[in-house]
């Protein structure tokens, strides 16, 4: 992403990454049984995304040369495969909105648009594919916060609304170990 989004982030942790991001407009933002539903379903998903992290975490530190080990790697690697398969086969049927690049932090998310069409505070669901082994988005209610330049595109700054606790929770832990990765791997391309 380019400086600008950088200067103006909210302060915290945040990381950078490109996936199906949508907009969907909303007149008004999702109360009761409706966000009730919301939240469980963001829950699930962001918990399947970490687990599929943490799983991977604890494989690659025990021995690799116990045969245990090595076939549970194997295994792993079939259901990997499994999963891609899925979301890719999901993906061409329900169309994926387009690849955006974006960036995250717990309480909202910046992304860059061409021409956008959105006002300071507008309305809406925010679907962002989080794990490409998971076919479902994440859809979180939001308001349009700001828009600010960014070269000759403009971009968009949003804060989540309604968001329960364990939503919020897992966010920052999402948010957290991608920003570590990020950080390790700008430690060891020096």
């Amino acid at each position: 992403m380019t400086d600008t989004i950088r200067m103006l982030a909210v302060s915290g942790l945040a990381y950078e990454d490109e996936a199906p991001l949508g907009w969907k407009p909303l007149k008004q933002l999702p109360d009761g049984v409706e966000l009730q539903q919301l939240n469980a379903q963001n829950a699930h998903l962001l918990q399947a995304d970490a687990s599929l992290d943490e799983h991977r975490g604890v494989a690659e530190s025990k021995d690799d040369s116990q045969p245990v080990f090595q076939e549970l790697h194997r295994l792993e690697f079939k259901l990997d495969i499994i999963l891609r398969l899925m979301s890719t086969l999901i993906e061409q049927q329900q169309g994926l909105p387009a690849r955006r690049r974006f960036r995250m932090y717990a309480q909202g998310l910046e992304w860059i648009e061409s021409a956008p069409t959105l006002e300071q505070g507008a309305l809406g669901l925010v679907s962002l594919h989080i794990n490409r082994a998971l076919p479902y988005p994440v859809e979180l209610p939001c308001e349009l916060i700001t828009t600010f330049p960014a070269g000759e595109e403009t971009a968009l700054r949003v804060e989540f609304r309604g968001l329960g606790t364990l939503v919020t929770d897992l966010l920052e832990k999402l948010v957290f170990r991608h920003h570590r990765r990020q950080v390790a791997e700008a430690r060891h391309s020096r």
